[in-house]
């Protein structure tokens, strides 16, 4: 759970300033789907990732 958890944190920043100068995620699904593989469901990685 704690993955998730930390997992979950990593990728909100992604989605919010994205992963480098000039390197923005064109969409949350990309979060979503890794969240997912994590273990976690998609509708919760959804709502989650605002």
């Amino acid at each position: 759970m704690a993955r998730i958890q930390l997992e979950l944190q990593a990728y909100k920043v992604h989605v919010k300033i994205g992963v480098g100068p000039g390197l923005p995620y064109r969409d949350r699904e990309f979060a979503i789907n890794a969240m997912v593989g994590h273990g976690m469901d998609a509708k919760d990685a959804r709502r989650a990732l605002g």
